[in-house]
Protein backbone atom coordinates (compact mmCIF):
# COMPACT_ATOMS: atom_id res chain seq x y z
CA UNK A 1 0.00 0.00 0.00
CA UNK A 2 2.86 2.37 0.77
CA UNK A 3 4.16 1.97 -2.80
CA UNK A 4 0.81 3.12 -4.24
CA UNK A 5 0.83 6.16 -1.97
CA UNK A 6 4.44 6.93 -2.91
CA UNK A 7 3.55 6.65 -6.60
CA UNK A 8 0.55 8.96 -6.13
CA UNK A 9 2.73 11.46 -4.30
CA UNK A 10 5.28 11.43 -7.15
CA UNK A 11 2.55 11.80 -9.78
CA UNK A 12 0.91 14.68 -7.93
CA UNK A 13 4.32 16.38 -7.52
CA UNK A 14 4.90 16.03 -11.27
CA UNK A 15 1.40 17.35 -12.05
CA UNK A 16 1.96 20.26 -9.68
CA UNK A 17 5.28 21.06 -11.39
CA UNK A 18 3.67 20.97 -14.85
CA UNK A 19 0.96 23.34 -13.66
CA UNK A 20 3.67 25.80 -12.58
CA UNK A 21 5.37 25.77 -15.98
CA UNK A 22 4.25 28.69 -18.11
CA UNK A 23 2.18 27.98 -21.20
CA UNK A 24 3.44 29.44 -24.46
CA UNK A 25 1.02 29.79 -27.36
CA UNK A 26 2.40 30.26 -30.86
CA UNK A 27 0.87 32.01 -33.87
CA UNK A 28 -0.28 28.60 -35.15
CA UNK A 29 -2.36 27.98 -32.02
CA UNK A 30 0.01 25.27 -30.78
CA UNK A 31 0.51 25.44 -27.01
CA UNK A 32 3.46 24.07 -25.07
CA UNK A 33 4.67 24.10 -21.53
CA UNK A 34 7.98 25.96 -21.27
CA UNK A 35 10.45 24.10 -19.06
CA UNK A 36 13.99 24.80 -17.89
CA UNK A 37 16.77 23.17 -19.90
CA UNK A 38 19.47 21.48 -17.81
CA UNK A 39 22.38 23.95 -17.67
CA UNK A 40 25.04 21.25 -17.96
CA UNK A 41 23.43 19.91 -21.12
CA UNK A 42 23.59 23.30 -22.79
CA UNK A 43 27.18 23.83 -21.62
CA UNK A 44 28.30 20.38 -22.80
CA UNK A 45 26.71 20.73 -26.22
CA UNK A 46 27.94 24.27 -26.83
CA UNK A 47 31.44 23.51 -25.51
CA UNK A 48 31.79 20.57 -27.89
CA UNK A 49 32.15 22.99 -30.82
CA UNK A 50 34.89 25.55 -30.14
CA UNK A 51 34.97 28.88 -32.01
CA UNK A 52 37.32 29.33 -34.97
CA UNK A 53 40.90 30.32 -34.25
CA UNK A 54 41.88 33.90 -35.01
CA UNK A 55 44.36 33.89 -37.89
CA UNK A 56 47.91 34.85 -37.01
CA UNK A 57 51.01 35.77 -38.94
CA UNK A 58 54.62 36.21 -37.93
CA UNK A 59 56.54 39.34 -38.90
CA UNK A 60 60.17 39.09 -40.07
CA UNK A 61 61.12 40.17 -36.51
CA UNK A 62 59.32 37.10 -35.09
CA UNK A 63 56.36 39.03 -33.65
CA UNK A 64 53.06 37.16 -33.81
CA UNK A 65 50.18 39.32 -35.04
CA UNK A 66 46.54 38.30 -34.82
CA UNK A 67 44.16 39.40 -37.56
CA UNK A 68 40.49 39.31 -36.43
CA UNK A 69 39.62 41.35 -39.57
CA UNK A 70 40.59 38.51 -41.91
CA UNK A 71 37.59 37.98 -44.28
CA UNK A 72 37.81 34.20 -43.97
CA UNK A 73 37.82 34.42 -40.20
CA UNK A 74 34.86 36.80 -40.20
CA UNK A 75 32.89 34.37 -42.39
CA UNK A 76 33.86 31.39 -40.19
CA UNK A 77 32.82 33.34 -37.08
CA UNK A 78 29.42 34.24 -38.59
CA UNK A 79 28.84 30.60 -39.51
CA UNK A 80 29.95 29.49 -36.02
CA UNK A 81 27.56 31.94 -34.32
CA UNK A 82 24.68 30.84 -36.57
CA UNK A 83 25.39 27.17 -35.81
CA UNK A 84 25.67 27.91 -32.08
CA UNK A 85 22.35 29.75 -32.09
CA UNK A 86 20.67 26.94 -34.04
CA UNK A 87 22.01 24.43 -31.54
CA UNK A 88 20.73 26.52 -28.62
CA UNK A 89 17.26 26.78 -30.22
CA UNK A 90 17.19 23.03 -30.90
CA UNK A 91 18.10 22.30 -27.27
CA UNK A 92 15.37 24.68 -26.09
CA UNK A 93 12.80 22.95 -28.32
CA UNK A 94 13.81 19.38 -27.55
CA UNK A 95 14.46 19.76 -23.82
CA UNK A 96 12.60 22.96 -22.90
CA UNK A 97 9.11 22.28 -24.22
CA UNK A 98 6.35 19.81 -23.57
CA UNK A 99 3.47 19.67 -26.02
CA UNK A 100 0.15 20.68 -24.50
CA UNK A 101 -2.26 21.32 -27.37
CA UNK A 102 -2.38 21.15 -31.18
CA UNK A 103 -5.27 22.79 -33.06
CA UNK A 104 -7.47 20.35 -34.98
CA UNK A 105 -6.47 21.82 -38.36
CA UNK A 106 -2.75 21.08 -37.82
CA UNK A 107 -1.06 17.69 -38.05
CA UNK A 108 0.56 16.36 -34.89
CA UNK A 109 4.22 15.41 -34.82
CA UNK A 110 3.16 11.76 -34.73
CA UNK A 111 1.30 12.11 -38.06
CA UNK A 112 3.13 11.36 -41.31
CA UNK A 113 1.32 13.95 -43.46
CA UNK A 114 3.71 16.82 -42.73
CA UNK A 115 6.77 14.73 -43.58
CA UNK A 116 5.94 14.74 -47.33
CA UNK A 117 6.51 18.49 -47.52
CA UNK A 118 9.99 18.06 -46.05
CA UNK A 119 10.89 15.13 -48.27
CA UNK A 120 10.07 17.00 -51.51
CA UNK A 121 12.66 19.63 -50.53
CA UNK A 122 15.34 16.95 -50.58
CA UNK A 123 15.81 17.12 -46.83
CA UNK A 124 16.76 13.86 -45.20
CA UNK A 125 14.11 12.76 -42.76
CA UNK A 126 14.30 10.42 -39.78
CA UNK A 127 10.65 9.57 -39.16
CA UNK A 128 11.56 6.63 -36.89
CA UNK A 129 13.17 9.01 -34.38
CA UNK A 130 10.65 10.52 -31.96
CA UNK A 131 13.08 13.32 -31.03
CA UNK A 132 13.76 14.21 -34.68
CA UNK A 133 10.03 14.20 -35.47
CA UNK A 134 9.21 16.53 -32.60
CA UNK A 135 12.08 18.93 -33.35
CA UNK A 136 11.36 19.28 -37.06
CA UNK A 137 7.58 19.32 -36.59
CA UNK A 138 8.07 22.11 -34.05
CA UNK A 139 10.25 24.07 -36.49
CA UNK A 140 8.00 23.61 -39.54
CA UNK A 141 4.48 23.38 -38.10
CA UNK A 142 4.27 24.63 -34.50
CA UNK A 143 6.51 27.72 -34.30
CA UNK A 144 6.88 29.16 -37.79
CA UNK A 145 7.47 32.88 -37.26
CA UNK A 146 10.40 34.75 -35.77
CA UNK A 147 8.03 36.01 -33.04
CA UNK A 148 7.21 32.38 -32.18
CA UNK A 149 10.92 31.61 -31.80
CA UNK A 150 11.40 34.75 -29.75
CA UNK A 151 8.60 33.66 -27.37
CA UNK A 152 10.21 30.24 -27.03
CA UNK A 153 13.70 31.63 -26.43
CA UNK A 154 12.51 34.25 -23.97
CA UNK A 155 10.46 31.87 -21.82
CA UNK A 156 12.68 28.78 -21.91
CA UNK A 157 15.79 30.96 -21.65
CA UNK A 158 14.42 32.72 -18.56
CA UNK A 159 13.55 29.42 -16.90
CA UNK A 160 16.95 27.97 -17.80
CA UNK A 161 19.00 30.93 -16.61
CA UNK A 162 20.30 31.78 -20.10
CA UNK A 163 21.71 35.33 -20.04
CA UNK A 164 19.34 37.85 -21.62
CA UNK A 165 22.01 38.96 -24.12
CA UNK A 166 22.23 35.39 -25.47
CA UNK A 167 18.44 35.23 -25.81
CA UNK A 168 18.42 38.58 -27.67
CA UNK A 169 21.23 37.43 -29.93
CA UNK A 170 19.42 34.17 -30.68
CA UNK A 171 16.15 36.02 -31.28
CA UNK A 172 17.80 37.82 -34.19
CA UNK A 173 18.50 34.46 -35.81
CA UNK A 174 15.61 33.38 -38.00
CA UNK A 175 16.93 30.13 -39.43
CA UNK A 176 16.80 26.80 -37.67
Amino acid sequence: MAKDEDRKAVVSEEEEQVQRWPIVEFSTGVKVYAKPVPSLLMIQVLASDPPPDIPTSVTPNGVVITNPDDPGYIEQTRFYEMKRTKTMINIMISHGTELLEVPKDLPKHTDDSWLDALEVTGMKTKPESKAWRYLFWFQTIAAVTSKDLEKLQTEVGRLSGVPEDDVKSAAGFSGS
